[in-house]
């Protein structure tokens, strides 16, 4: 009759531990540059290992010991933040406001007329001397009326003169009053804006310290990163062969099979007929 053909085999599944073992097999890649040396060790290669050039290695130590001394002077420092907050920013020993303005206005007004005053006494002095001995020269005595009218005109211009110097002193006064308070406040504002800087560089000079960026060792991205093998494709692709194959030989046993039946049915059917014949 024939003989049973056995189907065949589908493939195994690949081993995951496997496809790790190659992909470490084929990507870990020792690296040596200027910068240092990447290496991989231990029983699976799952070790690395960085390791800086002997340039490299001594900046970076003596950057450590740099930010190991500034960390060392901030923490030093850090007593000096409490002294900075228990001594508030203060006015004491600036110089202080006109506490009376009318006072000052008052003073300043009886100081500018006085002055100018006495000026005026001495000027005036002199220009009724003058006017005495030229009326004397034009025959004009004194008690006259020409006489008189001159001296009454002299006189008029004199008291105009000091009212208009008393005007000016009020002025004066209350301008010279302003003045000193905004010289006063402006020079009071400018030594407290100085207290507040240094206080400010004080604040500075902490935080810096207290702030201090650590040192960045070199990392890996100073590396070449090579182009990765894809080992999990390739098992792919090997386990898509295999299922084609599977396929193919599946599909040939199934043909085989088919043709096998046919032939069978033939025979049968051949058989039967023979005997039928011979009956008759």
């Amino acid at each position: 009759m024939g003989s049973k053909k056995s189907q065949p085999k589908p493939p195994d599944a690949p081993d995951p531990r496997q496809i790790a073992q190659t992909d470490v097999e084929f990507n870990r890649i020792n690296q040596y540059t200027p910068f240092g040396s990447l290496t991989y060790g231990g029983p699976n290669r799952n070790e690395a290992t960085l390791a800086f050039s002997p340039e490299i290695q001594n900046l970076f130590n003596m950057q450590t010991q740099s930010d190991t001394n500034l960390l060392g002077s901030a923490l030093q420092a850090q007593g000096g933040i409490d002294q900075l907050i228990k001594s508030p920013l203060n006015t004491e020993g600036l110089p202080g406001l006109p506490q009376n303005f009318d006072a000052y206005r008052s003073d300043a007004e009886r100081a500018f007329y006085d002055r100018s005053a006495g000026l005026l006494n001495e000027q005036f002095g002199r220009d009724e001397d003058t006017l005495r001995q030229t009326l004397a020269n034009q025959g004009l005595q004194s008690g006259g009326a020409a006489f008189g009218q001159e001296f009454g005109d002299f006189n008029r211009r004199r008291g105009e003169t000091y009212s208009n110097l008393a005007r000016d002193a009020v002025l004066f006064g209350g301008q010279e009053a302003s003045r000193s308070l905004a010289g006063q406040s402006g020079l009071r504002s400018q030594l407290l804006g100085e207290r507040g800087a240094v206080r400010s560089n004080q604040f500075n000079e902490l935080g810096s310290l207290l702030g201090l960026q650590q040192v960045q060792a070199p990392g890996l991205q100073n590396f070449f990163a090579p182009s990765q093998a894809g080992v999990t494709d390739a098992f792919g692709l090997n386990q898509s062969a295999q299922q084609n194959s599977f396929n193919q030989r599946s599909a040939s046993a199934r043909a085989a099979k088919g043709e096998f039946s046919d032939l069978l049915q033939t025979a049968i059917q051949s058989g039967g007929g023979g005997g039928k014949k011979g009956g008759s």
